[in-house]
Formats: C-alpha cells, structure tokens, sequence
C-alpha cells in the first residue's frame, strides 16, 4: 500500500469519526424518548341529572281557607287522613275543642266546632301566611300586605289591635284572617269562619 493511500486514510478517519458522532443519539436519545403521546382522558364519570328542589311551595302557609291539606270545615276524620296525624277530640261531645296540630307544640293549633275544623291559630312565627305576614310583623307591614282588606278593631284586653282581613269576594259568610297585636307587631293570628275566628277566648 503506498504512502499515499495511507496518508488519505489518515486523513479520513477524524472526518468519519466527527460524521459518527454528530450522528450518534444523545443521552436522552439513549434512554429512550421519554415525552409521551398526550394521555386520552378517562371518560367522564356519568354525573346523574340532579333533582331540582321544588319550588317555594304555599303548602306550608296559612290562608283564609286553611293551612297545607287543612281545610276550614273538614271533619276531624278527614284532617287525620288530609295530614296523616294522629287529629283527635278528648271529648267527642265537646261542641268546642282545641288541639295541637303538632303533639307538644302550640305552633298551630286546630278549633274542631261541632266536629269540624272552625279554625287555626298560629302562635309562633314559623309560619307565614301565603302573603308572607308573620307572628313578630309590625303593624304597619300587615296593612301593606293586605291594604283595604284590612280592618281595624280595639283589643278586648289591652291597647293592641285585631286586623281582621276579608279576602275579595269572601263576603259575609266567608272565612278571616285576624292579627292580633299588642299595638305595635302581631302576637299571634288565625284564620277561619266567621264567627268563631273572631272569638277572642276561643273554645273558652
């Protein structure tokens, strides 16, 4: 082999050594390509349709012609079926009575006259009318709820107010509502027939 061929050879050995290693895979390229095809996301977990809440409901608030499934002039059968409570009269015969509608609360309690729901007094301000007047409301907040459907008439004992409402169209024989206040805010109201709505003692 001549010198010649043994110099060019010489010469091409850094040319192919440079060539093979700008060729050669880096070190990350030697432990493998780490990036990672985008990851398919899980499918999503079916959400179940939610329940809607229903909405504000006037079940549960007093009107001239009863409260929820209460109805003025039922029987005391029909109120136990209407609310699934055990409604009872102590004494059948009693012309009057009174009662819980809810055993030891004085919530709301029932007038059975004769037999059949007269009336309901609210003594707390759990529950509204379906105006949305309370036990605890001024005066002036019940005439602006219920406006010329209001009148006025003195307390029998003390220097307070009974605002007796009669719902349009009521008429003479139709059913009340009557605030009572101590003057200034309600104390406690009922709603029912005339007369007994209007009996300040009650079955007393």
């Amino acid at each position: 082999m001549t010198r010649a061929v043994h110099i060019l050879r010489a010469r091409a050995l850094p040319a192919v050594a440079l060539l093979l290693f700008a060729c050669a895979p880096s070190s990350d390229d030697r432990r493998g390509d780490t990036t990672q095809p985008a990851a398919t996301p899980p499918a999503a977990a079916e959400t179940p349709t939610p329940v809607e809440s229903p909405p504000a409901s006037k079940a549960r608030t007093i009107t001239p012609e009863g409260f929820g499934p209460l109805r003025i002039g039922m029987t005391v059968a029909e109120a136990r079926e209407a609310t699934g409570k055990p409604i009872g009269v102590d004494d059948p015969g009693a012309d009057c009575k009174q009662m819980p509608l809810d055993q030891g609360s004085r919530a709301v309690v029932l007038m059975f006259v004769n037999g059949k729901l007269a009336r309901l007094d609210v003594n707390d301000n759990s529950v509204s009318t379906d105006k949305g007047a309370r036990v605890g409301d001024s005066e002036s907040r019940i005439s602006e709820l219920y406006g010329s459907q209001v009148t006025v008439k003195p307390h029998k004992y003390s220097n307070g107010h009974y605002l007796v409402v009669t719902p349009s169209g009521a008429g003479e024989s139709g059913n009340r509502l009557v605030f009572e206040t101590d003057g200034q805010m309600v104390t406690n109201y009922r709603t029912g027939s005339v007369p007994q709505v209007e009996w300040v003692e009650g079955c007393s």
